[in-house]
């Protein structure tokens, strides 16, 4: 007869420990990973917004596209389509006479305020993964008018 080694028996004992750990850590990995992956889509919506505001406040500030907002408007909403968003363009706004103060008080002869335009997108991103709700997003690009 045999001695029994006690690392074995152990061993015998602990088989199934791992198997239950699995099963319980997998569910929240997926979550994990499921959360990892929408975050990064809903940055990835959040940069193309910001882009988009960018290119019609770009547009805005152009010589010849001073008081064409529905232009404006339009070219925001092409750059979101031609990277998978899609937005109306009852959701951009246009303001071509915004007021921007560089320094601190009230504008001077030393201060000088400078004339901007200011376009704004605003988005809802549905996150239909994870919560089922969704995330109010929203973009806005100042610069300054060149006119």
């Amino acid at each position: 007869m045999r001695p029994i080694d006690s690392n074995s028996r152990r061993k015998h004992r602990h088989r199934g420990n791992e198997l239950v750990e699995f099963a319980l850590l997998l569910p929240a990995l997926a979550m994990f990973l499921l959360a990892v992956g929408q975050g990064a889509e809903v940055m990835g919506t959040y940069q193309i917004l910001c882009n988009a505001a960018r290119e019609g406040a770009r547009l805005s500030v152009v010589p010849g596209e001073f008081g064409n907002p529905n232009e404006i408007k339009a070219r925001v909403v092409a750059y979101a389509a031609a990277n998978g968003v899609t937005i109306s363009a009852t959701a951009v706004t246009v303001n071509q006479d915004e007021i921007v103060n560089p320094g601190a008080g009230a504008c001077s002869a030393t201060n000088a305020c400078i004339s901007a335009s200011k376009v704004s997108v605003t988005y809802s991103y549905p996150i239909s993964v994870l919560l089922g709700a969704t995330i109010n997003m929203g973009a806005a690009v100042e610069m300054r008018n060149f006119y």
